[in-house]
């Protein structure tokens, strides 16, 4: 068995750095809001003539773990945009 210290085999990685921009917002309010904000969020995109990728993500800053009441929890909304 090998100690956790001991390199076996290395090898040279090659990094690259990503940039990208992207359309953020914030939802105050339960989940079952959502959808509704995901709608005006790529309705005021679309209406500002602005292109966006196929992915979006979701990151929730504030949920159940943290507030007792839906109407506090808070979830950002992230799509890029293209050039």
């Amino acid at each position: 068995m090998l100690a956790p210290t001991q390199i076996v085999e290395t090898e040279t990685l090659l990094t690259a750095t990503l940039a990208l921009v992207v359309a953020r917002a914030v939802w105050s309010g339960g989940y079952e809001g959502l959808a509704g904000a995901w709608g005006e969020l790529l309705g005021r995109l679309d209406a500002s003539g602005l292109r966006t990728a196929d992915d979006l993500w979701e990151r929730y800053l504030v949920g159940p773990e943290a507030a007792a009441s839906p109407a506090d929890y808070r979830t950002e909304l992230n799509r890029p945009l293209v050039a």
